[in-house]
């Protein structure tokens, strides 16, 4: 709906639907128990915001070197996962 209706450029019914069968292609990290601990530890110890965290366990979990974020710190790392700001000039 935000694609196709709300932004200044709406993209076409076919292209958005285009656009969502790419992206059930990607693997899904289910979220459990574990992780969101592991995600409470690494808040606090990091000074992040526990759904940063949680970002950032489930991108380890899926193999992931690098998170694309404007709202985390350009190059740091957290437990192997790069942040990556694609704004950064």
């Amino acid at each position: 709906v935000t694609v196709t209706r709300k932004l200044a450029r709406p993209l076409p019914a076919a292209e958005a639907e285009a656009a969502l069968r790419q992206l059930i292609e990607l693997p899904v990290v289910q979220v459990d128990p574990d992780m969101i601990l592991a995600a409470a530890v690494s808040s606090r110890r990091d000074r992040i915001s526990f759904w940063d965290a949680l970002i950032l366990t489930a991108a380890s979990a899926a193999g992931c070197d690098e998170v694309l974020s404007e709202d985390l710190q350009h190059a740091r790392s957290f437990g192997g996962v790069r942040v990556v700001n694609p704004f950064r000039g």
